[in-house]
């Protein structure tokens, strides 16, 4: 026979076996409860009436269930088998019966199970004596009476664990359902609290955006003011309150030999490259009096600035140092000193010019006059000066057009310019006069002034006629240049202009009125005005000599400027003498444009803090700015002519080539994000946009890239997404602490409002701990303020508790277990021990002992002056979380003791030498239990 045939067999003769020579037995659980029966039970147990059962105990027929109870609970206790002898009464007649209860070994799927078995007594003898049977009958009234009362004690107890078990249970259901509300208000609680992290999330991200946007606004600011100073040619110098080097504009290393790394430093330990004693003095006086100073100071190097010196102060109006600027004053030195050495030059074209000049006043007296006045009157200057003029020349000025003139002066503030007379004088014939009249102001409220100049134009008149017909040939010829040309007089005043010059100055100049230039205002290249009788033309006639290629800006009436060159050239007659001037002007408006343009370019790639490079189609680097030198380190003369691939990492190299394909194909590249790699080998993040460079043709040639640093915004970036994550696992862990508090506090309390208050108590230092942690930034926190702020509303406004010990850092889960099992110690000295009277005190002492691995803090609680102390008989939540969870998480020692004068706790936590916090490692305060309870 096969052997797999065999074991059915076996089976077959195991259960014949079994159910002929086994005794009637029951498998029960722990509960007593029948889980398998075997064998014929009915003589040992029967179903009561009502509804079916399991129960053992209730089953089991008439005088078992005692003796039954007793082995059950032996058996169980003494993991043993028991076997106890019993009658079983049935129908007026008693059988003894031998239960045997034989523990089994616990299943997995079971639990722990026990075998009852239940085998008939010893059989009595069909023949016994009278004697015997008289024995044996008072034997049995006796165990029926010991039985009955056994039976009736067992019914009392029965009855009353009834009722007992019947009140726990109401209890037990009324605190479930009050249990079940709570947990459901706790539900709502934890929904609202996920709202609201999620509403918190989004105003993050809100907060977020807006961050972003005002660090770009801030950049784009930045750029602007260091581009401003930068293009300035005034040197500036930002100043601390103490004098110390804030910011510097590159115009100030003309005055001050400074390097970047000079911020910071005092400005007393530079030499200066001008004369200057009063330059720290002043700033002291400015910081103190808040005033502006100004002085004018020499360079080294011959130039004259105007050092204006001011405080500065912030947006709220803090004084935060001086500011200190120095403009080049130079030119305009030089214009005052021009303008003295024209006046010099004037008087002296006046004292020596042919022409009878003379000055009156009011009342037509004469002030001054020069000595072709005087000439021409035959008289010396003390006997003219202080007459009137027509008593003057036997009265040669008497005439009415002279009169007129004079009148039209002083009346109408007219300036009359070539007035001509021609009269029939007494002593000198009829001749033409050209008279030239104006009045001249002074300050301080004096008399103003008449300046009468007389030229005898007759020969000149004549001459003039012979000559006005080649100028009008002449002037025809110029109106027709596509140039602007001008001509003047020998005194600067224009006396022809072809359409091109007005078209140039925006307006028709008067002719023989207008002088030296037609256009409305002029200015010089810098932007500052230029008189009129001191522009190209004003130079030419005045100094006598051609000048080429002089740069000047005429504005228009309606306000637009036009840069030009100016071409001037005097005009002489036959003898030499000039007669006037002819300028020719150049307008440059585009070149301007184009050279403004350029130099704009240029400047924004210098001062840039963005790395700007180009580089051909093949990758060679053809140029390379300031900003590149700083993000990457190379200068420009160790890069230039290099291969871009210097700048990419190894892993990076397809990236570049990819890039450069692109490019040939005239693509642009917009915030491409990626690695770059600097001269020290270090990597940077940067954001790279690249534009083609095209020729005439539109070709692609090569390509202008710009790199930004953007580490700190990575660096950011990873800082956001850590602090969420933190965030994130703070509130879980919360959430964790309070249900924990909530099951073991709701599970261990007896009323309601016993939970209430038990469970708001413990929230409340569990808040109070988190105060401390958040204090210190959940890092960690100091033993004597957790154990100052949890005592600190037990102490009743009174100094009931002594605190000493040296400082100790606790991790953030040791600092909450640790004010969380002082609470529950505050707590129950203040309901049972020392706190419960007004005498009671509470001493809280800790000491570190022992030394290296073996270094631990040992804290002492103890109570004096309380009433008596005695343990309890069942321990509460309270003591369960001071010797089991705080022992846990501090993996050490709680000792607590209950002594009649006082309870007194040890706690007892190692803290090895070289370990920072309490209930971490190295100083860390998460380690790796605390990413354990994260997952």
């Amino acid at each position: 026979m096969r052997p797999e045939a065999a074991s059915p067999v076996a089976d077959i003769a195991r259960r014949a076996l079994l159910e002929r020579y086994a005794p009637a037995s029951v498998l029960i659980d722990h509960k007593g409860r029948v889980v398998y029966f075997h064998g014929t039970t009915r003589d040992y147990l029967e179903q009561p009436s009502g509804e079916p059962t399991r129960d053992l105990l209730t089953m089991a027929r008439d005088g078992l269930a005692l003796k039954l109870r007793g082995a059950i609970r032996e058996a169980s206790k003494g993991d043993k088998s028991v076997t106890v002898h019993g009658r079983v009464h049935r129908s007026g007649s008693s059988l003894d019966v031998a239960m045997t209860v034989m523990p089994l070994p616990a299943s997995p799927q079971g639990g722990k199970l026990a075998l009852v078995s239940f085998a008939p007594g010893a059989p009595r003898s069909n023949h016994p004596t009278i004697r015997e049977d008289a024995a044996e009958t008072t034997s049995g009234v006796r165990a029926l009476q010991e039985e009955l009362v056994s039976m009736r004690a067992e019914l009392r107890n029965t009855i009353e664990h009834l009722e007992t078990a019947n009140e726990e249970l109401k209890a037990s259901n009324e605190e479930a359902t009050s249990m079940n509300e709570e947990l459901q208000s706790t539900n709502e609680e934890l929904e609202t609290s996920k709202e609201e992290l999620q509403s918190f999330n989004e105003e993050l991200n809100t907060v977020n955006s807006q961050l972003q946007h005002k660090i770009a606004e801030l950049e784009r600011t930045t750029n602007d003011l260091n581009n401003l100073l930068a293009g300035s040619d005034t040197a500036t110098l930002f100043l601390d309150s103490k004098l110390a080097i804030n910011w510097f504009a590159p115009a100030t290393k003309e005055l001050f030999d400074l390097v970047t790394s000079d911020i910071g430093r005092p400005i007393a330990h530079f030499a200066r490259k001008f004369f200057d004693e009063n330059l720290l003095s002043d700033a002291e006086t400015v910081l103190q009096k808040l005033t502006n100073i100004e002085a004018e100071v020499l360079s080294d190097a011959g130039r004259w600035y105007l050092r204006r010196m001011l405080p500065y102060r912030t947006r709220d109006n803090h004084i935060a140092g001086v500011v200190i600027t120095f403009s080049d004053i130079t030119e305009r030195r030089n214009a005052a000193q021009a303008v003295d050495d024209a006046r010099i030059y004037a008087e002296a074209i006046v004292g020596t010019v042919r022409q009878p000049l003379v000055v009156l006043d009011a009342k037509l007296r004469v002030q001054s006059a020069n000595p072709a006045f005087y000439d021409l009157l035959r008289v010396a200057a003390k006997e003219t000066e202080g007459s009137l003029l027509y008593d003057l020349g036997n009265g040669l000025f008497d005439i009415p057009a002279v009169r007129t003139l004079l009148d039209e002066v002083l009346s109408k503030n007219y300036e009359v310019a070539d007035y001509e007379v021609e009269h029939e004088f007494r002593d000198i014939g009829r001749r033409c006069m050209l008279l030239n009249a104006r009045k001249l102001s002074q300050g301080g409220g004096r008399d103003e002034l008449i300046l009468l100049a007389i030229e005898d134009i007759t020969e000149r008149r004549e001459g003039d006629n012979a000559v006005r017909a080649s100028e009008q040939r002449l002037r025809d010829l110029i109106e027709a240049l596509p140039g602007a040309v001008y001509t003047t007089d020998a005194e600067g005043r224009i006396t022809s202009c072809n359409p091109a010059a007005a078209e140039l100055w925006g307006r028709n100049p008067e002719l023989g009125t207008d002088e030296w230039c037609g256009s409305w205002r002029m200015y010089r290249p810098d932007g500052t005005p230029l008189p009129h009788d001191e522009s190209p033309m004003a130079i030419a006639l005045k100094e006598n000599r051609q000048v080429q290629g002089a740069e000047a800006v005429a504005e228009r009436p309606d306000g637009v400027r036009v840069p030009f060159l100016a071409y001037p050239t005097p005009l002489r007659d036959a003898s030499g003498k000039v007669i006037g001037a002819v300028n020719m002007l150049v307008d440059i408006t585009e070149r301007k444009r184009a050279e403004a343009l350029a130099e704009r370019l240029a400047a924004i790639v210098e001062s840039s803090d963005d790395a700007i490079i180009s580089k051909t189609l093949d990758g060679t680097i053809t140029s390379w700015n300031d900003g590149a030198e700083r993000l990457f380190g190379y200068g420009s003369d160790e890069i230039i002519g290099n291969s871009i691939m210097t700048l990419v990492p190894p892993d990076r190299r397809d990236e570049e080539m990819d890039i450069l394909d692109r490019i040939r194909r005239g693509e642009h590249i917009q915030h491409y994000e990626t690695l770059r790699q600097r001269k020290d080998g270090s990597l940077v993040w940067v954001s790279l946009t690249i534009s083609p460079l095209k020729d005439a043709t539109g070709k692609a040639v090569g390509a202008s890239k710009i790199a930004r640093d953007i580490t700190e915004r990575q660096h950011a970036d990873q800082h956001r997404k850590t602090l969420m994550d933190e965030l994130n696992h703070r509130v879980k862990n919360s959430m964790a602490v309070i249900q924990s508090i909530a099951s073991q506090t709701l599970g261990h309390a007896s009323t309601l409002d016993e939970a209430r208050e038990a469970f708001g108590s413990r929230l409340i230092n569990l808040a109070k701990a988190h105060d401390v942690l958040t204090r210190e930034s959940w890092q960690s926190a100091n033993l004597v303020e957790i154990v100052s702020d949890t005592v600190k509303p037990h102490a009743g406004g009174k100094n009931r508790f002594r605190i000493e010990g040296p400082g100790v850092r606790l991790s953030p889960s040791a600092a909450l277990a640790i004010a969380m099992a002082l609470h529950e110690l505050s707590t129950n000295a203040a309901k049972y021990g020392a706190l419960s009277n007004g005498n009671g005190q509470v001493v809280i002492v800790w000491q570190i002992e022992g030394d290296d691995a073996g270094r631990r803090l040992v804290l002492h609680w103890q109570e004096s002056g309380g009433p008596p102390v005695a343990k309890p008989k069942a321990k509460g939540f309270g003591s369960r979380l001071i010797e089991r969870a705080l022992a846990s998480e501090l993996g050490g020692e709680v000792r607590v003791d209950y002594q009649s004068s006082g309870l007194e706790c040890t706690i007892i936590a190692p803290l090895p030498a070289g370990q920072e916090l309490l209930g971490g490692q190295s100083g860390k305060t998460g380690g790796k239990a605390g990413a354990d309870r994260r997952g």
